[in-house]
């Protein structure tokens, strides 16, 4: 399964995301050399997430641009971010289950799984 869809999503200010992390592949051959760019992008929903909505409104869901522009609440300063921007000190995302604890990380820790 390449993809799955996640009942309780981690939320950025309380909309779906997704990071754009670029890297620079500079050999395939043994060794391969990839290079990467410690910035990106952060694309959001342009709606907040609402797990009572309905699972068909795309602009809660899915963090495309082409998409979320044509929305009225779509802000592209609000919807597109710098991930360094984001991506820093302490991250946490709430308890999955009720009366579990939540996770918390350093934005470097974060890095580290990216690489």
């Amino acid at each position: 399964m390449i993809q799955k869809y996640l009942n309780k999503p981690a939320l950025w200010k309380g909309h779906k995301y997704d990071f754009r992390i670029y890297v620079l592949v500079t050999s395939v051959i043994d060794p391969m050399t990839i290079f990467l760019y410690k910035d990106g992008l952060v694309r959001l929903a342009s709606e907040k997430y609402d797990p009572s909505k309905n699972f068909n409104d795309p602009y809660t869901h899915l963090t495309n641009y082409s998409l979320n522009k044509k929305n009225d609440n779509f802000d592209n300063d609000a919807h597109k971010l710098r991930l360094n921007d984001c991506l820093k000190g302490i991250m946490t995302q709430p308890p999955v289950k009720k009366g579990k604890p939540g996770a918390t990380k350093p934005a470097s820790e974060i890095w580290d799984e990216i690489e």
